[in-house]
């Protein structure tokens, strides 16, 4: 995004958490205006998945106000591609698939990424949700060893 419009996304970003009752931190980059708005979620508090759904929807639609994209260093991915209709044309979003298609015309390099349908299930777009398994305490690392989490 334009760095002039800094102040107003992470002004954007702290009402967003506020109104979603979230305690959370905004953290990023600020020579090129790139943030990442981190809400602290409750799972075990009602009503969390409505809350999350409407502070992302809210982040997303001011970043592509303020002339942002909601990806500048990881790409958009599973949890992100849906969600680029907020801020990418039907023209821009088209261009990604002609690019796609024509690299990929099977489609069978990292499906869904980028170019994907909308999706209205937010447990596809969260990377935890109260059904799965609580983390453990150990998780495998890189090298095939146990590193403590």
């Amino acid at each position: 995004m334009p760095p002039k419009n800094l102040p107003g996304d992470v002004r954007g970003g702290r009402a967003s958490m506020k109104k979603a009752e979230f305690a959370g931190v905004i953290v990023g980059h600020a020579g090129d205006a790139h943030i990442h708005v981190k809400p602290l979620v409750d799972v075990t508090r009602g009503r969390w998945h409505d809350r999350v759904r409407g502070a992302l929807l809210d982040v997303c639609e001011l970043t592509g106000k303020l002339g942002g994209t909601l990806t500048g260093e990881h790409g958009d991915g599973r949890l992100r591609a849906g969600l680029l209709p907020h801020v990418w044309s039907d023209v821009a979003r088209a261009a990604f698939a002609n690019v796609r298609d024509a690299g990929d015309p099977t489609g069978v390099f990292t499906t869904g990424c980028k170019v994907a349908p909308a999706s209205d299930n937010l447990e596809q777009q969260l990377p935890y949700a109260p059904a799965l398994d609580p983390p453990r305490a150990e998780a495998p690392g890189i090298l095939g060893g146990t590193e403590k989490t």
